[in-house]
């Protein structure tokens, strides 16, 4: 299973796995409320839900305006048949190009003094076809024996574009097991399953489907609600052997599966990693074209320091491409790098986290702490431009981070200085 690190918004708005893992800092800006969570959270921080439809929308997704809904089906805090008027929120804030006529799963939170209450994604709001779990649970969660503690939405999943001919399934068996249970549930019309009666804890869960392909995973159940959508995927393989420059197989190396797309950056879609034998396989891959190789989206890295090496892909539905062959280049060089974290007061700052990633890329930040005296050391590989940042944060004392600083490529040692600030972090 691959778990959510990023997620790509798509198949009908719904949040699908993808395999690239963003171990950056945060930072949050003014105006943005950088906060996540469930249905649950956002029911319990919101002031009004309901389903609304849009009888009125100013503005677009670059330039927001108000927003008025008429209340169709109310859950919280206001009526049905009542009118609201919200805020789109900014494109940076999750902010949504709300269009007349048509129909939300909205959660508004209070308004700030002489604001709309905000109606951005960040808030929870979705559109009614990405909410008939969400729904299924706001509807009966009130009713004594309501006792559902997982649920989602089986879809199947024929394009590796994800936006087209995404469908929910009837008659998916989706299985849940662990502490002694072993529970399963059939989606209904809507794709819809749902599971109660189970004590909180990690549990394994898989899924089945005729035809298609579903990676089982974990859950981690609390006393409500897990929200898990399962995708099934046509069937599709691809696989191959890793070998270096003379030919030789490449055991533990991530080969990464990503959608060749023509427009914008790739998406990222699959990794895996070879095993003694330097072979790997892809699984349940619906058809489409694909970039197939080593350090495609994460570059090379102190573990992996292979340079960029990629071949292109296109699957037919059920095809199985197997035994193609990746030969990587020499690998890279290391560099060694100090830096030297200075606090606010110019001394220097001990225990900071600084990170350190590739640019432009997406490659997970590799982090170190600094010593007593601020400084930390790491090794990084010849040829990879990076950018170095820092931060303390506790629970207690005040929040203090640097700009991220860029390095040009090369392969001499470098020295870096980075100086801290206080921070406010909304």
């Amino acid at each position: 299973m691959f778990f959510v690190f990023m997620y790509y918004r798509g198949m009908r708005g719904r949040l699908l796995f993808t395999s690239v893992a963003l171990v950056a800092a945060q930072h949050a800006t003014s105006g943005c409320m950088f906060y996540s969570g469930t249905p649950v959270d956002h029911l319990k921080r919101a002031n009004h839900v309901f389903v609304g439809r849009v009888l009125h929308a100013e503005g677009s997704l670059t330039l927001p305006g108000p927003v008025t809904f008429l209340v169709e089906e109310a859950f919280k805090g206001i009526d049905k048949g009542a009118t609201i008027t919200a805020g789109a929120g900014e494109p940076r804030c999750g902010g949504i190009s709300f269009r007349e006529s048509e129909r939300y799963l909205l959660f508004l939170g209070p308004a700030s003094a002489g604001q709309l209450p905000d109606a951005s994604r960040l808030s929870g709001t979705i559109g009614i076809d990405e909410a008939p779990a969400v729904l299924r649970w706001l509807r009966g969660r009130n009713h004594p024996s309501w006792k559902v503690q997982i649920l989602g939405v089986a879809l199947g999943v024929d394009d590796v574009s994800f936006k087209r001919n995404a469908r929910p399934l009837k008659g998916a068996k989706i299985t849940i097991a662990g502490h002694g249970k072993r529970v399963t549930a059939t989606s209904d019309s809507e794709g819809i399953y749902q599971i109660g009666g189970l004590p909180p804890g990690e549990y394994q869960f898989s899924g089945s489907y005729p035809g298609l392909d579903v990676v089982p995973g974990r859950v981690l159940i609390g006393e409500c609600c897990v929200f898990r959508d399962i995708s099934a995927w046509v069937d599709g393989h691809v696989g191959g052997t890793v070998r270096d420059a003379e030919g030789h197989p490449l055991a533990d190396i991530r080969v990464e599966l990503i959608t060749a797309q023509t427009t914008g950056s790739p998406s990222p879609f699959r990794n895996s990693q070879t095993n003694s034998q330097g072979e790997f396989l892809f699984r349940g891959i619906p058809p489409g074209q694909y970039l197939l190789g080593v350090s495609v989206l994460n570059g090379p890295t102190n573990r992996q320091p292979y340079p960029r090496t990629t071949r292109p892909v296109t699957l037919s539905p059920r095809q199985e491409l197997i035994g193609l062959d990746l030969r990587t280049p020499a690998p890279l060089a290391p560099r060694d790098i100090v830096v030297k974290v200075l606090a606010p007061d110019g001394r220097g700052a001990p225990d900071a986290a600084v990170y350190i990633q590739t640019v432009p890329g997406y490659t997970p930040s590799e982090s170190v702490r600094t010593n007593g005296h601020g400084e930390a050391r790491i090794t990084w590989i010849q040829g990879a431009a990076f950018k170095c940042y820092a931060e303390t944060r506790t629970a207690t004392g005040p929040t203090t981070s640097s700009d991220w600083q860029e390095t040009a490529a090369g392969d001499q040692p470098v020295q870096l200085t980075l100086q801290m600030e206080l921070r406010k972090y909304q």
